[in-house]
């Protein structure tokens, strides 16, 4: 009776460990899926900066480039002006 109980007891511990194992192994598990999602959102974000740092660009070289237009207009006004006068 005494080698039973002594077995049971040894199985109740043996089973409060593995819950325990398992319990950290499940908190570990949760930690790298949250890991795991908080690089994929700073990557998704990182990626918006950079594309948003690109549209910038684009809208700075669009600017630029109207205006050298405006500029290179006026300049061909002025120059028929100047040929109208002449």
């Amino acid at each position: 009776m005494h080698v039973t109980k002594l077995k049971k007891q040894a199985q109740r511990k043996t089973t409060l460990r593995n819950v325990l194992t398992l319990q950290e192994t499940q908190d570990e598990h949760d930690n790298r899926l949250n890991s795991e999602a908080v690089t994929v959102r700073s990557r998704r974000h990182n990626r918006e900066l950079i594309e948003t740092e690109e549209m910038r660009e684009m809208r700075l070289r669009h600017e630029a480039d109207e205006k050298a237009s405006e500029r290179h207009i006026q300049i061909e006004q002025e120059t028929e002006e100047e040929r109208n006068t002449r």
